[in-house]
């Protein structure tokens, strides 16, 4: 399950262009001066969300100064559209319908996620509904589930294709971790204190931390700017907002260091970090930094700043309900076990979920869950107070009088959080970047550069992999073939001929992979052949 594809996101942009113009905007039941700044904010208690808050219940302050509350609003909703969700709609309001956005991140499309669809589309989808899907690496925009017949089909026959996908693209990993780490033959070696060798042990455990390395990248990374544009997408539409997110978990492979094989290692360290031999001492202290090194990689979201991006929709008006499905994945190797590698996305998406007032759950049964939820409501207030300074908005404080509520908004309501943290980090390290893709004549060109550059054979170069992929309309698979570039040059150019293609319209998809660095980058170029 490639998460790292970043053709999900240019797909997802292409896909909702259309769907942007003409929306109908949200009732808003006073007009608000253009100057004054609106605040959304959601209060709980004990994890319960508090509705019947009046304006004077509220207080507002601006670099520690009071602010007059000019403004107040109330939004009331449930994602089952019962009556009372739908009352003081007018009917024109009422045939906007709602934007719901259905996120699979999936391996394995099993009896309890087709049942789950089922119930989503019979208890919660109405007619005038617009849904767009994001299952894996590809998606499906529906306008209006009134004028699309065989929409749950669809979406289902795209689910079963992409975890088909999904579970081919891990047994791959899996073979390929089984080619570069020989976990038997370390197991072996370990139980036999004679044998081991620092030379052998150290290069064991950076293979270890390498493939590790790679297969989290490729598969367990929380790509910190997909967030920043869905959330930016979801803050132009001007419609009842719902993003259910299922997503497969904690069936990943963590090679099995075991307990008992973490405490020779400790005990093989500490022999020699106790010796009298200052190589073998240091050796023990680099094995021991490996070791806490594999240990901090395990974290698979560390660095994801969880409050920066729930920051990002606690202004877009849209409610998250994940659902986390522990799903059954057997890749035959007792030495690659699986175990729960996910947590700390886990609690990211926790975090983001219960900011904008919905719910997390950790079930199987996916349509239980559904209707649970789909009981459950989404309460928040809007308050506008005019700034002190039209130019600069300083640290906003929100409190309700008297009580001590959780109130969640954005404390500095005009920051543009994950911008400024995108270039921080691009600073730090540039990502790759695909330029000038073009195609015309039959002929496929584009050019490469900000790639990273390492010594390589005492030279520097960059070292590239590159795919190209042509589809056809319906998905139909043309072209795909990989290659490795080595260049000393800080930029390439290349160009490849596809006079074999009949006339059709196509997707071409570049990856490039920056093996230096790791970073990914994708372009789609959707040319049409005559």
């Amino acid at each position: 399950m490639n998460f790292k594809n970043a053709s999900l996101l240019l797909l997802f942009c292409l896909a909702i262009c259309a769907a942007l113009a003409g929306q109908t905007e949200e009732p808003i039941k006073e007009s608000v001066s253009v100057v004054n700044v609106e605040v959304p904010v959601r209060v709980f208690a004990n994890g319960q969300s508090i509705s019947g808050l009046n304006k004077e219940d509220f207080e507002i302050s601006e670099d520690g100064r009071a602010q007059q509350i000019n403004g107040f609003y109330f939004f009331h909703k449930k994602i089952n559209a019962d009556p009372e969700t739908l009352e003081g709609l007018s009917p024109d309001q009422k045939s906007v319908g709602r934007y719901f956005v259905l996120i699979f991140r999936i391996y394995d499309c099993n009896e309890d996620l087709e049942k789950g669809l089922a119930y989503l589309f019979d208890s919660i989808l109405q007619p005038e509904d617009q849904v767009f899907v994001m299952a894996n690496n590809r998606t499906l925009m529906i306008d209006k589930l009134a004028t699309e017949p065989g929409a749950q089909e669809k979406i289902l026959e795209l689910l079963r294709s992409e975890s088909q996908g999904a579970h081919n693209q891990m047994l791959s990993a899996l073979r390929s971790i089984e080619q570069s780490v020989d976990m038997t033959k370390f197991r072996v070696t370990l139980r036999s204190p004679n044998s081991l060798g620092p030379d052998y042990v150290n290069g064991f455990l950076d293979m270890y931390l390498k493939v590790w390395q790679d297969f989290k990248r490729r598969f367990l990374s929380l790509e910190l700017d997909k967030f920043y544009y869905f959330s930016r997408h979801l803050q132009n539409i001007k419609k009842e907002k719902w993003v259910l997110n299922f997503y497969q978990l904690e069936q990943f492979p963590k090679i099995a260091i075991d307990s008992e094989m973490q405490r020779i290692l400790r005990n093989y360290v500490r022999s020699l970090e106790e010796s009298d031999n200052p190589t073998l001492i240091a050796q023990g202290r680099i094995i021991n930094k490996l070791m806490q090194n594999i240990e901090m990689e395990m974290l698979v979201a560390k660095d994801f700043p969880s409050e920066e991006v729930s920051k990002l929709f606690y202004k877009v008006n849209a409610t998250f309900h994940s659902f986390f499905i522990r799903g059954l994945f057997d890749s035959g190797n007792q030495e690659l076990q699986f175990r729960d590698v996910a947590s700390d996305i886990e609690n990211s998406l926790k975090a983001l979920t219960e900011a904008t007032g919905g719910t997390l759950t950790t079930s199987n049964k996916i349509a239980e869950a559904l209707a649970s939820v789909s009981e459950k409501s989404d309460d928040y207030y809007v308050l506008t107070y005019e700034p002190t300074s039209r130019k600069k908005i300083g640290n906003i404080k929100v409190k309700v009088k008297g009580k001590r509520y959780d109130v969640l908004y954005d404390n500095n309501i005009r920051a543009d959080y994950i911008s400024a943290y995108l270039k921080k980090k691009e600073a730090e390290n540039p990502t790759v970047k695909i330029t000038e893709l073009s195609f015309q004549g039959g002929k496929l060109s584009f050019a490469i550069g900000d790639f990273s550059m390492a010594r390589v054979n005492g030279e520097t170069a960059g070292m590239l992999a590159v795919r190209i992929r042509v589809k056809n309309a319906d998905g139909q698979s043309f072209f795909d073939q990989n290659k490795t570039l080595q260049t000393d040059k800080k930029r390439i150019s290349l160009s490849l001929n596809f006079n074999f293609l009949a006339a059709d319209k196509y997707d071409i998809i570049v990856d490039v992979l920056d093996q230096v660095s790791g970073k990914t980058c994708t372009e789609v170029i959707q040319p049409q052949v005559n």
